[in-house]
């Protein structure tokens, strides 16, 4: 064989040692040593409390948009606006749990979650850059620490920055309290 030309056999049995290769050091990863690497996730600051929101569930980050009020509203419900041609329903995450809103600033960002096709936006302040966050608590073990207003916590995690309890904005937005934005 001509150096350079490869047959469909060789190229086959290349692609072939190459798949070996990889699988023979991919061994040890499915017994747990993805898990030590750990995950990435924004860190946030809601009244001194350091949060961590793993960035599987934000779809997107963006700036403070111009927003559309509406009456009767929860007063964590800043409002609703318009981001690239859809939709955006507004809530002040820090109002939210703690009831106490956000002033605007033009350090807020708004954290984007999609949740079966419908995208929802969270006023924060105070994002970390993207960190690696190490799990140190489960749910069931934080849990019985927490009070009712922090029941979308699902552990506490490390990372060089310190340790932050990790916050599910996917379970904020399927709660009761969430879908009940109207004050009836």
């Amino acid at each position: 064989m001509i150096e350079g030309i490869y047959t469909l056999g060789s190229a086959f049995k290349i692609l072939s040692d190459m798949e070996a290769s990889y699988r023979t050091s991919a061994i040890g990863w499915s017994e747990g040593k993805a898990a030590t690497q750990g995950w990435l996730g924004i860190g946030m600051y809601v009244l001194g409390r350091a949060l961590a929101v793993p960035l599987q569930e934000i779809a997107e980050i963006v700036r403070y948009p111009l927003l559309t009020e509406l009456p009767r509203a929860a007063t964590w419900f800043k409002g609703m606006s318009q981001v690239r041609g859809r939709l955006l329903p507004i809530t002040d995450l820090q109002g939210f749990l703690e009831g106490t809103t956000l002033e605007e600033n033009h350090k807020n960002r708004v954290l984007i979650v999609q949740n079966e096709g419908a995208l929802s936006g969270f006023l924060v302040r105070n994002l970390t850059a993207l960190q690696r966050f190490h799990v140190t608590t489960n749910q069931e073990e934080h849990s019985s620490k927490l009070n009712k207003d922090f029941q979308y916590m699902i552990g506490k995690a490390t990372s060089e920055s310190g340790e932050w309890e990790i916050l599910s904005l996917q379970a904020v937005v399927n709660s009761e309290k969430f879908k009940r934005v109207a004050q009836l």
